[in-house]
């Protein structure tokens, strides 16, 4: 069998309380939720435990699915919450190109296919002839004055901030590149 990597956007929830109904279905209640529930068809695959309630999935075509947590947490990475993602549009997948737009609008930008947290791309515009600090590399190769042209940097998983970011072709393909407003 072919291998297959997941790229989707999805929204979910822990679940934190489940009761199966008479018609076989399961009622969940989900974190973060005060009487908001979900109500999901029982599968052959479907095995929740006391010890695993697992996670209540919403996909973007409106299909509604339980995962268990080891599943789901290798499977996915947070994008909303207590992340720098708190205000990502997961329904908004845009293009490269499009990302690129949104770049020059001063937007931050980042893919859902990306397996490191938090990180992100910001345009950063050019200085025009910067009067350089002693003490720097440009200054000590001799220079006094120099340009720097407009360029894009990356906000890394380990919280750095990677100057002149280069976009590899599976970025420049994707479809899902996303807004951090």
């Amino acid at each position: 069998m072919r291998k297959f990597m997941s790229h989707k956007v999805v929204h979910a929830a822990k679940i934190i309380s489940a009761e199966k109904q008479e018609d076989g279905r399961w009622h969940f209640m989900r974190e973060g939720a005060v009487h908001d529930t979900t109500t999901v068809e029982e599968s052959p695959r479907f095995k929740m435990t006391k010890n695993d309630l697992g996670y209540v999935v919403h996909y973007a075509d409106g299909y509604i699915s339980w995962s268990p947590t080891k599943a789901f947490e290798e499977g996915y990475t947070a994008i909303e919450g207590d992340t720098a993602f708190a205000d990502a549009r997961p329904d908004a997948n845009m293009s490269f190109g499009d990302a690129l737009l949104k770049l020059r609008d001063g937007k931050k930008v980042c893919r859902a296919g990306w397996n490191g947290k938090d990180m992100w791309l910001v345009l950063v515009g050019g200085t025009p002839d910067m009067e350089l600090t002693p003490g720097t590399v440009y200054h000590q190769a001799g220079l006094t004055h120099v340009s720097i042209d407009a360029h894009i940097d990356m906000m890394t998983a380990g919280g750095t901030m990677q100057p002149g970011w280069l976009a590899s072709q599976a970025d420049m393909l994707a479809d899902d590149w996303l807004v951090i407003d």
